[in-house]
């Protein structure tokens, strides 16, 4: 009988989960042939506009890629030290540093994936039922570039990750619109749909199913206490066996590396009158490639640009921003991430507009990667003429694979 309950993917306490936590074991069991498997969870602080000034905000996304036949070793470690349960807290840093430490043994700077995105634009809605709400589709944008570059630089890796287990969120009762676990799911069928990732096995699971969720749980804790309050303590403990990237430019941060002076963000492209624009800079202003402007634009204008709430000290979030700002963003992965908001910003809206009026100047490839945006141009109720009315936009790569997304 004990015989039965055994498998190279799971440790003993999962055979006695029920439903739903038990749908882990089947997501194993169907993908025990995958040689790694990544381990995903979040950290974020929303920006907020107040009379004093805008404090910033961050989005952060933690994958942690183990191999398989390290998994139940590493997860019955954990329950050795941790027992059944482990969350990061600001209420026990102990708790949190002996489980760093626990961690760090198994990781090395191919187990790490930390995708962070420091650009999140601000509401200024007035009314706080719709600031809330608007603030709320800003933050859900930020996890979707997050998630998307996540994705990218997994199968670009040298021994690529395509199976994974996201932490699973309580859904929204106050939007269901913004429900996190529905909007992954169609944001990953998206990006396949599209080409722009390829196939990947996902399934949604809470820790108390998967215990090695704790361990992207610990580290997304640390980069963010030091986004937010620029408290290294946590961090210092694991930073040389972790990688983080920019979301919107896939550059490699350090976020003890000092201030750079360095620039890459094109200055006025965000202020000057669109209709003075040049072609180019308007295609590349509607693939989205200057967004980061743009949302700077917004801070430009405001009262002050204020560290995160809560914190006195911004210097974490600046030196993140710092070097992010080092590197352009590339036309390619600026489509990307501008399908994977699947919302066009009110500057790329203007500059579609005036594509419109500009037909003669556009070339065929430029053509060919504005048609990608059509969704967004339809739902937004921009126009854009000398173009085709076809509803169903074009694919970047082969067709879609099997979804491979478990609830």
């Amino acid at each position: 009988m004990q015989a039965q309950k055994y498998h190279s993917l799971l440790s003993d306490y999962m055979f006695d989960l029920e439903s739903p936590h038990s749908k882990i074991n089947n997501f194993y069991r169907n993908n025990y042939k995958a040689p790694r498997f990544g381990f995903i969870d979040e950290t974020y602080w929303s920006p907020k506009y107040t009379k004093d000034g805008v404090h910033q905000g961050f989005y952060s996304v933690t994958a942690i890629i183990l191999e398989s036949n390290k998994l139940k070793e590493i997860r019955d470690a954990l329950i050795d030290d941790f027992g059944h349960h482990y969350h990061a807290t600001d209420e026990d840093q102990e708790e949190n540093i002996k489980m760093l430490r626990k961690i760090k043994p198994y990781l090395d700077l191919d187990s790490s994936i930390i995708t962070v995105n420091t650009f999140i634009p601000f509401s200024e809605n007035k009314n706080l039922s719709e600031n809330k709400k608007e603030q709320a589709r800003f933050i859900r944008q930020a996890r979707n570039e997050c998630i998307l570059t996540l994705l990218k630089l997994s199968q670009d890796a040298d021994n690529p990750i395509s199976h994974f287990v996201i932490e699973r969120v309580k859904a929204n009762s106050e939007n269901r619109a913004l429900d996190d676990n529905r909007l992954d799911r169609e944001l990953i069928s998206q990006l396949k749909d599209q080409g722009i990732i390829g196939n990947i096995k996902l399934t949604q699971r809470s820790p108390k199913a998967e215990h090695l969720l704790w361990i992207p749980d610990a580290v997304a804790y640390a980069v963010g206490r030091t986004l937010r309050y620029s408290d290294y303590s946590l961090y210092n403990e694991i930073s040389d066996v972790i990688n983080i990237y920019d979301a919107h430019t896939q550059g490699y941060i350090r976020l003890d590396a000092k201030l750079s002076p360095k620039n890459k963000l094109i200055q006025g492209i965000s202020s000057a009158p669109i209709e003075k624009l040049k072609t180019e800079d308007l295609i590349n202003i509607a693939l989205g490639k200057y967004v980061r402007e743009e949302t700077a634009h917004q801070y430009g204008t405001s009262k002050r640009t204020l560290p995160p709430e809560g914190s006195k000290d911004g210097t974490g979030l600046r030196r993140a921003k710092s070097q992010g700002v080092q590197l352009p963003i590339e036309k390619q992965h600026a489509l990307d991430l501008t399908i994977a908001r699947n919302n066009l910003s009110s500057q790329q809206q203007e500059a579609i507009t005036e594509l419109g009026n500009r037909p003669s100047e556009l070339d065929a490839e430029a053509q060919q990667s504005l048609s990608f945006l059509q969704p967004m141009m339809q739902k937004s109720g921009v126009t854009q003429t000398g173009r085709s009315q076809n509803n169903e936009a074009p694919r970047r790569g082969p067709e879609p694979p099997e979804q491979g997304i478990e609830l």
